[in-house]
């Protein structure tokens, strides 16, 4: 969700799962919630992320700051740990960039950016700010 093409794990039961270094045997996301994250994340790739995604490439992020981190615990179990809001930027070929910010959690995160940035909507461009609001189990993009 974070700039790789959007893909799907099938644990040994055929039921989404969490990622392919997992242990089979750990309970499965919620499929209700794990559906609410994978159609937002369907519906900004064709909308507003389209172009990016499509015929852009990925550049360098903008840096951020988190309220949290993320903690996977691998089938061998080390711990890896991550920013609880996943990020990438694009560039068009015409020099236009904006960045993805992926809120995978169950919860609301506010995201700090390193600079002020403009929010892209459905309806236009928001004032610049460099604090964003992201709904849980949401993404959204910004113009850089």
């Amino acid at each position: 969700g974070a700039g790789d093409i959007l893909t799907g794990v099938l644990n040994g039961k055929g039921d989404l799962f969490w990622d392919w270094g997992t242990v089979w045997d750990v309970e499965s996301p919620d499929r209700v919630t794990l559906m609410m994250l994978v159609k937002n994340l369907i519906r900004l790739r064709k909308g507003l992320a389209k172009k990016y995604l499509s015929v852009g490439r990925m550049v360098r992020p903008l840096d951020y700051q988190t309220n949290g981190v993320f903690e996977l615990i691998r089938c061998n179990g080390t711990v890896v740990r991550y920013d609880d809001v996943l990020s990438s930027a694009w560039e068009l070929d015409s020099g236009e960039r904006a960045q993805i910010f992926v809120n995978f959690t169950d919860s609301d995160k506010t995201i700090t950016l390193s600079k002020p940035c403009r929010l892209m909507t459905e309806h236009g461009y928001c004032e610049p700010e460099e604090k964003i609001l992201i709904k849980k189990f949401n993404a959204v993009i910004v113009k850089l």
